[in-house]
This record gives C-alpha cells, sequence and structure tokens, in this order.
C-alpha cells in the first residue's frame, strides 16, 4: 500500500502517542508518561487541522497547524513521530516536505513556524528537509524554523495566433 496522508483520528493521533519515536519522546513527554502528556496534544488537535501519514495502513506521524497568538499571518506547526517514521528515510521526509508546500497553497500569504526544544544532531537538517530554514533561537531555548515561501511559479503566458513567424 502506498503511503499517504489523510485528516487524523484521534485512533491515530493515539496510536502514535502510545509508540513515540525517541526523538518525539524527549521533546513531547518531558518524563511524562504518554497518557501524562496527551492532553496537550489532544488540545493541539483542538486548536487546528490535524493529518496523519498512513503507511502500511498504520499512522506513522501525525502533523498540524495552529493560529499563532495575536497574529492572523503566522502558524505554528507541530508533529508527533512514531519511529517507523525515520526508518523509511528520506522518502517519509519527502512526504512531510510536499504536504508543508501544500499547506503553504492553501494558506497563502501565511508564515509555517516551528519551535523545537530538541537538541537532536540531525533536528536542524531534518528541519531543513521539510523545507524549513533556521531562524534562530526563541525565548533562549527553543530553536525557530520557517518555512522557505514557495518560488513563484513562472507565468502562464498564453499563445496566440499573430499570424507572424515563430522566431526560431
Amino acid at each position: 500500500m502506498k503511503p499517504f496522508i489523510r485528516e487524523a483520528t484521534l485512533a491515530d493521533v493515539h496510536a502514535v502517542m502510545a509508540d513515540l519515536s525517541g526523538v518525539s519522546a524527549s521533546e513531547v513527554l518531558r518524563g511524562k508518561t504518554w497518557w501524562q502528556a496527551l492532553p496537550l496534544t489532544r488540545e493541539l488537535c483542538k486548536q487546528g487541522p490535524v493529518d496523519a501519514l498512513i503507511w502500511g495502513g498504520e499512522p506513522i506521524a501525525v502533523l498540524g497547524h495552529i493560529p499563532a497568538n495575536r497574529d492572523p499571518y503566522t502558524r505554528f506547526t507541530w508533529t508527533r513521530y512514531r519511529q517507523a517514521f525515520f526508518e523509511h528515510g528520506l522518502r517519509t521526509m519527502l512526504i512531510a516536505r510536499k504536504y508543508m508546500k501544500t499547506l503553504q497553497l492553501l494558506y497563502p500569504g501565511v508564515k509555517f513556524d516551528s519551535y523545537t526544544n530538541s537538541r537532536h544532531p540531525d533536528i536542524v537538517r531534518w528541519h531543513k528537509l521539510f523545507g524549513y530554514e533556521f531562524m534562530g533561537e526563541y525565548n533562549g531555548q527553543a530553536l525557530l524554523f520557517r518555512l522557505k515561501p514557495l518560488e513563484a511559479p513562472a507565468p502562464v503566458v498564453e499563445k496566440r495566433d499573430t499570424g507572424l513567424p515563430t522566431p526560431a
């Protein structure tokens, strides 16, 4: 079965939270059990759209975005991953990147930011693969990333028959 993204169900969120990857667990749980950390994730689910990356019939990631406080032109992205997300390598990263580009098309003119407290050595590389650029530290502890703006597509020019010869 080909991997795909769909609107997440509560069962998807629970499945991912119950089996978080080491990187996700260190950032999300912070000494709590997944069950104790679930209310925060459920609250995020109430604040904005949440989708699930399905691989082999199982959710391997949930991806969401919520409005930023006091800024209607910024949204915060958040994610939760199972280890399987990383085990599938570059393919899942590219799916996530395409998902982020789709968000930008759905929300034109909106900035998408991601904050992380993780100090995993690959965290900057992963964000770059998703299409983010590193912006610096936020509040002295979190790392701030922002999705790079989409490159503007070349304008579509209609060809009209002018009766003149076409230059070679």
